[in-house]
């Protein structure tokens, strides 16, 4: 009987965050759509903060496209901590997909560019 009650209360528990998650995304739409490997790490770091892993407020935040409004809404639902400002630029540079240097990363750029081409108009 215990080992029911265990089963039952773990499919209860999935089946309660699956309907967190899709009520989340219902809510703010398909931008609000992360990808898994971001949610995954969104729901490690709010353990970290908060204690749970409810996944609305970074929805939310995924729909958003200033990274000042975004830390913002972290920071006065999270807290002003420094937890939460580290957990607020990691997740503006993830979700902007920003290279160490400081500039978007272009998915479609290249490692090597060739050499300028030479035409009529050159300047001399």
């Amino acid at each position: 009987p215990k080992q029911q009650q265990q089963k039952q209360q773990q499919q209860q528990q999935q089946q309660s965050n699956a309907s967190k998650k899709n009520t989340a995304t219902a809510a703010f739409g398909k931008d609000g759509q992360m990808s898994p490997a971001m949610e995954s790490w969104c729901k490690d770091q709010l353990v970290k903060i908060t204690g749970g892993d409810d996944l609305t407020l970074v929805t939310f935040c995924n729909t958003l496209n200033d990274p000042q409004e975004i830390k913002g809404y972290l920071s006065a639902y999270l807290g002003a901590k420094p937890e939460v400002t580290a957990f607020a630029d990691a997740f503006v540079s993830k979700k902007f997909n920003i290279k160490a240097g400081g500039k978007p990363k272009d998915e479609w750029e290249t490692t090597s560019k060739k050499g300028k081409k030479k035409g009529k108009n050159r300047n001399v």
